[in-house]
Order: structure tokens, then sequence, then C-alpha cells
């Protein structure tokens, strides 16, 4: 049986599905200040399509996931988080997922955990555990883990219910979210010691690409 993902995002039509993001790229789009009081010269519009019609179908993918983001670009810390929280989310499901097919990408993801109210656990256990003291590099590392022990929570319950596999799913599964991370971890949260686990996954990832 093909399992289904389902974004609980209302009707509407045209979203195309958009390719994972490499978790090697930027999360922002690189500025074209120059650095020397001028700015680069903007191509014109033609242009742009032009050059897009080179591209293959999964770079035309990869570039409207990035122009979807580069339109809701943070202004602030809070608006990073969020950023950075909806793509770990997305970049879960499509690890555990392979076929996202249905996924409206990290935008559409983000228009759902933005709201306050879906992001107050994850904030509050991030502050509790010290995970929100790190620094950017190691926390987009902690939302990721979290992501993807919240996303097999998920398909567990969702398993056992009969219930489809949802983003909105995933998000109803914060309330577990220090009993998943405990049970994952033995001990580490009790003995404060979250940020560890952390850093060590930093320092795994940065062995492997030297």
């Amino acid at each position: 049986m093909q399992r289904r993902v389902i974004l609980n995002r209302g009707h509407r039509s045209g979203v195309a599905l958009l390719s994972s993001p490499s978790r090697s790229t930027p999360l922002y789009p690189i500025s074209m200040d120059m650095g020397m009081g001028g700015r680069e010269s903007v191509p014109e519009v033609s242009d742009l399509l032009t050059a897009a019609q080179r591209l293959s179908p999964e770079q035309r993918r990869e570039l409207l996931d990035r122009l979807a983001l580069e339109t809701q670009k943070p202004r602030s810390r809070n608006d990073r988080d969020v950023v950075m929280w909806s793509q770990a989310i997305y970049e879960a499901i499509v690890e555990a997922f392979g076929d996202a097919s249905g996924l409206g990408g990290p935008a559409a993801i983000q228009r759902l955990v933005a709201p306050a109210s879906n992001r107050a656990s994850v904030e509050e256990f991030m502050q509790a555990t010290g995970l929100a003291k790190l620094n950017v590099r190691e926390q987009q590392v902690a939302y990721r883990l979290i992501a993807r022990l919240l996303v097999d929570r998920a398909r567990e319950v969702a398993r056992h219910s009969g219930l489809p596999f949802s983003v909105k799913l995933t998000i109803n599964c914060l309330g577990e979210l220090r009993g998943i991370f405990d049970r994952a971890f033995p001990g580490y949260l009790r003995n404060g010691l979250a940020a560890l686990i952390v850093r060590r996954m930093v320092s795994g990832e940065a062995a492997t690409t030297r």
C-alpha cells in the first residue's frame, strides 16, 4: 500500500511539488550587495526566464522553492527560527517518505507552523533545554533532530490509529516532545545534556565534509 502524505493546508490548486533542498544548501539566498557601495545590476525578467528554460526539471523546482522562501525572508530572530523550523519539518518528511507527493514545499509548511500556537511547544523546549542558546548552525541541527523525532512519532501514531500522516498530525505530537526526546536519548534531558547531543552531531557533520 502506498503511503499518503496530506498537508492539511485547505483546498488550493496549482501548488507545485518542490524538490528536497540539500542539507548543505544555505537557508537564505545570498545578497546581491557587492560590498563596495554598489549593487550588481539586476537582469531583465525575460533574461531570467530564458536562463530558467535551460535548467533541468529538478533545478526548476529548486528555483521555485528558493523563490518561495525569499518572499518570506526572515526579518528577526523569531522569523529566522520559523524558517529553520519549517525547513526542518519539510526535510524530515521528505527523508521519511522519499516521494513527497502532495507536499507543497517549505513555504507551504511554514504557513502551518508559523502561528504562535503551533510553535509554542518547540520554542519552550528549545528554551528549557538550552538549545536556544546555541549558535545558528547548531540550532539548525537541533531543529532537524526534533523534526525527525516528531515525524517518526507521527508515523507511528498514524500506523496504529489508521489516520493518514499529515503535517498537522506531526505538530500535534509536539505535546509529547519531552517524552519522545527522552526515549531517544535516555537521561540527557534530566542531566541537562541536550545541547551536547547537538554539538556532537555538528562535529560529526563537520568531520564527514573534510
